[in-house]
């Protein structure tokens, strides 16, 4: 019984940290984007 909330905990965890990790990659890839299309105005 442990064991299974256990495993189900870790993969609840790594969903939310899954989830967390792919929204702060889009994050920067945005700003990344933001600052060469400033770049390229200047």
């Amino acid at each position: 019984m442990s064991k299974i909330s256990l495993s189900v905990q870790k993969r609840g965890l790594t969903r939310i940290f899954a989830d967390y990790y792919s929204n702060y990659l889009f994050l920067i890839c945005v700003n990344l984007r933001k600052s060469v299309f400033l770049i390229n105005i200047i």
